[in-house]
């Protein structure tokens, strides 16, 4: 506890004026936010309407297909975090210290390596789908559109790395609500020409791919128009700025190991739907789907609190004030624990309801006993972010990566174990006992640590 803070000691209305001025001073922290919960929204809202629209223009096995195919990219992004995750901290500090010229030449060493990690990794599956598209299966391996679909998805990865490293960029130099607006905007160019291609023209496979290219494409125009107008713009290509290349090497140190070994331990706890579907089939994976993607949502809404303070974590760590980050992370701590309590409480009693109104009692899970669990998983994931999301930006990976790597195997045991008894809730109730059990303690020592160590 900062007992030196009279924010800390005083009644709830100064508690209520020093957050109007942290808020003041850090005017993007509520725009990104806001924004934040926006791009959520319009995420949802059009993946839920292209839903049907994939199953009733490519069918199931298009669809399959174009889901798996999302699926490995994301996992594939592991790779470009070995630059990312170094890349975030360096914009970061330079950004902090108003050094644009070490700001372009990171950020030209970031686009640049994305670049090949990304051609790399897409020529490598697009040869291998070419010449053997019977390794995606018969059903697969007969779609007409096929290979055109697979080229236009492979442009479409390609190009998305590289719109990450420019929100990167805006997010470290303080403009997060720019950085998700032009996500919403790549959502509702994906959304409008995917009904466009698939109900007008009937470019099937190939036109869902193309849809998904153009709006990344619109998101990258929107983010290289903005550069251009606030000062930023950087020649990365053909001629990058001086010293491009050692920074490059630089984040490819052991550090970058660091990083990706976060990104697999933290895509894979969150890889629940596939882990019950392919231990109990699919089946099992969606009951377990209409219990928890509710709750999903409501546990990423309340992470953004805690991302959409990272640069300002980084700000200062990279100043060494150690009483501002104390105080930033006690007084968000708090929030957390009463946003998470509420929020996990709230769907633990009302889960089945909300449920039953989404997809309809026939479809909706009788028991509730799933929803109490929810509720609890919901408590757990959102107290831990913050602690995860600040070590993650201020370099404390080796004690993040343990804590998350023991929270994992004992998630995965605990699943094996409870699967036959419980079922669909059996990654619900993994997930409680887990932080019961220890993950929650060394999320809250990690927390401390922070708190109270010096700044790096």
């Amino acid at each position: 506890m900062v007992r030196n803070d009279p924010t800390a000691m005083s009644a709830p209305p100064s508690r209520l004026g020093a957050l109007r001025a942290a808020l003041l001073n850090n005017p993007d922290y509520a725009g990104a936010v806001l924004s934040g919960y926006a791009q959520m929204a319009v995420s949802a809202l059009v993946n839920m309407a292209l839903v049907p629209l994939y199953l009733a223009t490519l069918g199931r096995a298009g669809f399959g297909f174009l889901m798996v195919l999302q699926g490995l990219a994301a996992y594939a992004a592991i790779a470009t975090l070995w630059l990312t995750g170094a890349l975030t901290r360096r914009l970061g500090e330079h950004a902090t210290r108003g050094d644009r010229t070490a700001f372009a030449r990171e950020l030209a060493a970031g686009k640049r390596g994305s670049l090949c990690i990304s051609l790399l990794l897409g020529a490598a599956a697009l040869g291998m789908a070419w010449a053997w598209p019977g390794l995606l299966g018969a059903e697969v391996a007969r779609l007409p559109e096929l290979r055109p679909g697979l080229v236009l998805f492979a442009a479409h990865f390609v190009l998305l790395w590289l719109f990450s490293i420019d929100r990167i960029a805006l997010n470290q130099t303080g403009r997060q609500t720019a950085a998700n607006l032009l996500t919403i905007l790549a959502l509702l160019v994906q959304g409008v020409l995917s009904v466009l291609l698939l109900l007008g023209f009937g470019a099937g496979l190939a036109g869902a791919t193309g849809a998904l290219l153009a709006g990344t494409a619109a998101g990258q125009a929107g983010a290289s128009l903005l550069a251009r107008r606030n000062g930023r713009h950087v020649r990365w290509l053909a001629a990058a700025p001086a010293g491009t290349g050692r920074a490059l090497r630089a984040m490819l140190d052991a550090t970058g190991g660091g990083f990706v070994l976060y990104g697999l331990l933290s895509l894979t706890l969150q890889a629940d739907t596939v882990i019950i579907g392919l231990a109990g089939g699919p089946l099992l994976a969606a009951e377990f789907a209409l219990v928890w993607k509710i709750g999903e949502l409501i546990t990423q809404a309340l992470w953004r609190l805690a991302d959409a303070l990272q640069p300002r974590l980084i700000a200062l760590d990279v100043g060494a004030d150690r009483a501002g980050l104390r105080r930033v992370l006690g007084r968000l701590d708090r929030m957390m624990l009463l946003a998470a309590a509420a929020a996990g409480l709230g769907y633990a009693a009302l889960g089945p309801a909300i449920v039953r109104l989404w997809v309809g009692a026939a479809q909706a899970p009788a028991n509730h006993q799933p929803f109490l669990l929810a509720g609890g998983a919901i408590i757990w994931l959102s107290i831990a972010r913050l602690p995860a999301a600040a070590a993650f930006v201020t370099l404390r990976l080796r004690a993040l990566n343990l804590v998350m790597a023991g929270e994992l195997a004992a998630k995965l045991v605990l699943i094996g174990l409870l699967i036959g008894r419980l079922g669909a809730a059996a990654p619900l109730a993994a997930t409680n006992l887990v932080h019961v059990l220890g993950a929650a303690i060394g999320y809250r020592w990690l927390l401390r640590s922070l708190r109270q160590a010096p700044a790096t």
